[in-house]
């Protein structure tokens, strides 16, 4: 397929026109998080005594940096050598028995006493899916699409309870969505970074504890809380930014005055631009998320290239008219036949 080329003065037209759908707003909440606010690292730490599979190490350096990029720190610490208290600290988690190279995932931030999100033998596959699964993808294309905030619902199992929670979230959300509005423009807006429509619009996503391939994720999205993985009721997560999670709903928050307060901090008007003061923790996720806006913009921008036609002719006829002037040209014809056939008859 050939590429589409658009002359530099439609492209310059269409641009002004995405500014003009702005006009008047402030960036909310949502939009600001998702242009501006970088993810927050995951700590991978790989502890080894002298020799370790250097072809690991290569495919885990590679994971991190190149194939895809991660909001991760990798780093590999040989215990024969020196290294730092902290690291020592959590070094001394490892089971006695360890043989090899060992792991330990944390959080961004992490309280050092605190235990590691994951720990385990050098396994790539296992680390993998705690970095990257199919229901964060979704995620992230469902923000970058432009949905303010995308709510994760954990399941309880009783089937009763989740289907009272997701028709409760859709209900919600659809009002919300009618009443809701963009924020007023105040002198001190920043405006936008790319330059796309901004809308207010919320999604669902379920998620069921049996499911293996989610397991990691599941269990991050139950360590944002003190106990929460003791909650076995449903759980409602909204994600928003690039993949930040708020404070989750469940028992009595799980109401639709949570739901609605929630979906009006993050559609108003960004005052605090600081991430780390902001609540929310936020999810390992694969980061290209500058490269898919960039290419949202693109895609705005042929969205709001007028749909070719064929043009149309100036004056075009009646109906009506055309069979007239048919039928007389037919006549015309038959006549000038009839005088040939005379003309030859004489």
């Amino acid at each position: 397929m050939k590429p589409r080329f658009v002359p530099v003065l439609v492209l310059l037209i269409v641009g002004l026109c995405a500014v003009e759908v702005m006009a008047g707003y402030s960036v909310p909440v949502f939009r600001y998080a998702l242009e501006r606010w970088k993810p927050s690292p995951y700590h991978l730490t790989v502890f080894h005594r002298g020799s370790v599979s250097a072809q690991n190490l290569r495919d885990l350096a590679a994971r991190e940096s190149i194939d895809p990029p991660m909001n991760l720190r990798l780093e590999v610490v040989d215990t024969s050598q020196s290294y730092r208290d902290s690291l020592k600290q959590l070094f001394a988690t490892r089971p006695p028995d360890t043989k090899g190279p060992w792991c330990a995932l944390t959080e961004p931030d992490a309280d050092p006493n605190a235990p590691p999100l994951w720990s385990g033998p050098l396994d790539l596959t296992t680390i993998r899916a705690y970095l990257d699964s199919p229901m964060r993808r979704e995620v992230q294309s469902l923000l970058i699409d432009g949905y303010s905030v995308v709510f994760l619902f954990l399941e309880s199992g009783n089937d009763g309870d989740d289907e009272l929670v997701d028709e409760m979230l859709k209900r919600e959300l659809s009002r919300l969505t009618d009443i809701l509005d963009l924020p007023p423009s105040t002198p001190d807006d920043l405006g936008l970074v790319y330059d796309f429509p901004v809308g207010i619009r919320f999604q669902v996503r379920r998620l069921s504890r049996d499911d293996p391939t989610e397991a990691p994720l599941i269990r991050m999205l139950l360590n944002v809380e003190d106990d929460l993985d003791q909650e076995r009721g449903p759980i409602v997560f909204p994600v928003f930014g690039r993949g930040r999670v708020l404070t989750p709903l469940y028992q009595e928050t799980l109401r639709a005055g949570h739901i609605e307060e929630i979906a009006r901090f993050l559609c108003k008007t960004c005052e605090c631009r600081v991430k780390d003061i902001t609540p929310g923790t936020d999810l390992p996720m694969i980061d290209v998320w500058d490269s898919l806006l960039r290419a949202r913009v693109v895609e705005a921008e042929f969205e709001t290239l007028p749909e070719p036609h064929e043009p149309e002719l100036a004056g075009a006829a009646d109906p009506g008219l055309l069979s007239a002037i048919l039928l007389v040209g037919v006549l015309v014809f038959m006549g000038v036949l009839r005088a040939v056939r005379r003309g030859k008859a004489k």
